[in-house]
Order: structure tokens, then sequence, then C-alpha cells
């Protein structure tokens, strides 16, 4: 699934509460029929990518950017 919108529309917004960085204060977020509060937080988020709009790249080889948050990688 990807969420796409204008600047404003509320992407965000959406991830932070996907992701647990807050709960909402009203209603329910449900996944799969389950209330997204009574889903792990590591669980949830470990199973969730972002992209974000603007590529990001740190100032190393190519081979570390992509390798870049996982531990086990190998060549």
């Amino acid at each position: 699934m990807a969420i796409v919108g204008h600047s404003g529309s509320g992407k965000s917004t959406i991830a932070s509460l996907i992701l647990r960085f807050y709960d909402s204060s009203q209603g329910q977020i449900i996944i799969d029929g389950q209330d997204l509060k009574k889903i792990s937080v590591p669980y949830l988020r470990d199973q969730i990518s972002i992209v974000q709009q603007e590529p990001l790249l740190f100032n190393e080889t190519i081979k570390e950017n992509i390798m870049y948050g996982n531990l086990n990688s190998d060549d």
C-alpha cells in the first residue's frame, strides 16, 4: 500500500498513527480486523517500511548506503 497526496493532506499523521508514535484520541484503527492498539508495537514497526519523498544518502560508499539499517546484510 502507498499513501500519497499533496502537502498537508495528512500522510505523516496517518503514518504516525499506524506506527503508534501516538495513539488516536477518538475512534479506532483496524488492521486485518484487529484493533491497532492490541498489536505489539515492535512487531507492528517491524512489518512497515517508509520511503521518504526525498532520498537520503550518507557520506559513505553506495554499498554502505544500501546496507544501512540491516546489520545482518552481507555482500
